[in-house]
């Protein structure tokens, strides 16, 4: 019971205006939390069953996490009472008709099974969604027929991935999915909501409605399995140089014939050895791409400079101008 607890309490609003949406739902052997913007799960909670309240989730996770084993709870008189041995905590309750409950999967849909791997790639292209809100469509993985996408504006990346549907999974609900940390067995998708279906227990998805451009054009002009293989010792100068960015606001890691540079200031730093083409990126944007990439073209700098990874990854980096 206590993981389940845990698993729905993790996906309510911590800061809302709604009170609602900082609460979980207990009704008939089920378990459901609301993040009051895109996500919502819904477990089976049979040693619940019985139960019909609506109490306020980080209160109850901690009195049941409290009783160190399997708890009593009873509900009485708009109180949930929470005790095992010694230790007992009384808690108060919503009304329950004041909990926006999500109904489940939608019936007559046949549920499809989800291939291997969900998880896997997910965290892969995580690192790259965008936090821009001026262009909202980038604050999500598309995830398609084939792959699945994510840029931060300067990055672009896709992995492959088959999905029976095409949709954009929202930042909250990326985390939330990684959160869960397992592969869902099957998908149920139906009007603006998309189903995640696991072995007892559900998680709701509202994808973003805006479009994406045309990912798949832009990564798909360049020929990735000729692109030279990345300097081994790469990665590891750039972290060398690091501390020594004379503008932290903007530290731009310079790429020449001599090595790895930063740009010139009261303190710099570089790491020679390496004959690399002429080029410029943001650090922290070459340091996701090298923690993923193989392969990589600086040679079409100031053009994007395609990259490929292990398993499928393909991308491509925008760099800075001089």
């Amino acid at each position: 019971m206590l993981e389940t607890i845990k698993l729905v309490a993790g996906t309510v609003a911590d800061k809302t205006l709604v009170p609602a949406f900082s609460h979980i739902h207990i009704y008939d052997g089920h378990i459901q939390g609301n993040d009051g913007r895109c996500t919502a799960i819904d477990a089976s909670c049979e040693e619940l069953r019985g139960v019909n309240a609506t109490v306020p989730a980080s209160r109850f996770l901690r009195a049941v996490n409290a009783c160190d084993g399997e708890p009593v709870i009873t509900e009485k008189n708009g109180k949930l009472t929470i005790k095992r041995a010694g230790f007992k905590a009384v808690l108060p309750l919503m009304a329950n008709a004041d909990y926006p409950k999500v109904g489940g999967p939608p019936e007559g849909v046949e549920p499809t099974p989800v291939a291997p791997g969900f998880i896997k790639a997910l965290k892969r292209i995580a690192p790259f969604i965008s936090e821009d809100a001026s262009r909202p469509w980038s604050c999500s993985v598309l995830v398609d027929k084939t792959h699945m996408y994510a840029t931060n504006n300067v990055v672009v990346v896709s992995v492959p991935f088959v999905s029976p549907y095409t949709f954009s999974l929202p930042t909250a609900s990326v985390d939330e999915l990684l959160r869960i940390n397992r592969d869902p067995k099957h998908i149920v998708q139906k009007d603006q909501n998309t189903f995640f279906l696991y072995d007892t227990f559900w998680c709701r998805v509202l994808p973003m409605s805006l479009p994406w451009p045309d990912i798949e054009k832009m990564l798909a002009k360049y020929d990735y399995d000729t692109l030279p293989a990345i300097p081994g010792q790469l990665r590891d100068a750039v972290d060398k140089i690091s501390h020594f960015h004379p503008d932290p606001k903007f530290p731009v890691v310079m790429f020449n014939a001599e090595g790895v540079h930063t740009m010139d200031g009261e303190h710099k730093a570089s790491v020679e050895g390496m004959e690399l083409p002429e080029a410029r990126f943001r650090a922290e944007m070459i340091c996701k791409v090298l923690n993923e990439a193989t392969r990589m073209d600086l040679s079409t700098y100031p053009a994007p400079s395609p990259f490929t990874g292990p398993e499928g990854m393909r991308g491509m980096i925008v760099g800075v101008r001089q």
